[in-house]
């Protein structure tokens, strides 16, 4: 069957006037660009991730109990002292932060010390009534209780302890090894490691001169309260001597003598 001219001429008319409001189901949908679409699916949760992963968090390690490298006698955390010979802590940031060592890794610094108040000495670093050995009352300063540093404890709390021998040669105690605190309040060196111009003898029995630093060649004896004028001051072991103007040494010892301010 043919169809009239006139009718399908009027149907191409209407198709050309459909609009996309007019056939709503035929319209497609514009694509989101990828910028948008991103932000249209990601949440708060994703955002977070995403920031965390392009930040670089260093990671912790636990750290562990491990003692560190092995300390040499100049960053042992001991005591030195000041220029009048008394006992003064540790300046060096380096000494300060080092004593979390443990005593069985550092180098032993031999040191002759006493006790300027009373005082214990310990069968253990950790301090106790269990643990005493003997206890030392205060005394004078010509009678304080000496002590030689043979090592070093540490509590199961951190603290430093020396490990002494007992050099109290006219005691029952002498001889007897243990712990004691390295506190300033109670322990000081004993000999003196400056120089001073004037030291006056204190020892009840006085104090001998001699021609030799090791105290050898006996040269005479210089009664209690007798001051003596030096030039300065030598190392012998663990102890220290003075030089007299005279020639002589004598004992730089804090028990036998001391330092003339006058």
């Amino acid at each position: 069957m043919k169809v009239p001219a006139q009718k399908v001429a009027k149907t191409s008319v209407t198709a050309q006037k459909e609009t996309p409001l007019e056939r709503p189901s035929q319209v497609l949908p514009k694509m989101p660009t990828p910028s948008q679409k991103s932000e249209t699916k990601e949440t708060p949760v994703v955002a977070v991730k995403r920031a965390m992963t392009a930040v670089k968090v260093p990671i912790v390690q636990p750290t562990t109990s491990q003692p560190t490298a092995e300390l040499t006698d100049s960053q042992i955390p001991a005591i030195e002292s000041d220029h009048r010979g008394s006992l003064t802590k540790a300046t060096n940031t380096n000494q300060l932060v080092k004593t979390s060592i443990q005593p069985s890794e550092a180098t032993v610094q031999k040191l002759a010390v006493y006790a300027i108040r009373k005082i214990s000495l310990y069968r253990s670093p950790n301090f106790n009534r269990k643990t005493v050995e003997v206890s030392y009352s205060k005394q004078p300063r010509r009678l304080r209780p000496m002590f030689v540093v043979i090592g070093y404890g540490r509590s199961t709390t951190g603290k430093l302890r020396y490990k002494v021998r007992d050099v109290n040669h006219l005691s029952q105690t002498a001889g007897k090894v243990g712990y004691i605190t390295t506190s300033l309040k109670f322990v000081r060196p004993v000999y003196y490691v400056t120089k001073w111009v004037k030291v006056r003898v204190i020892n009840g029995r006085g104090v001998n001169a001699y021609a030799q630093p090791n105290l050898t060649g006996k040269v005479r004896n210089y009664p209690q309260g007798t001051i003596l004028k030096t030039k300065g001051i030598v190392t012998h072991n663990l102890t220290t001597r003075y030089m007299l103007v005279n020639g002589g040494y004598v004992t730089a010892n804090k028990k036998l003598v001391i330092a003339d301010h006058a």
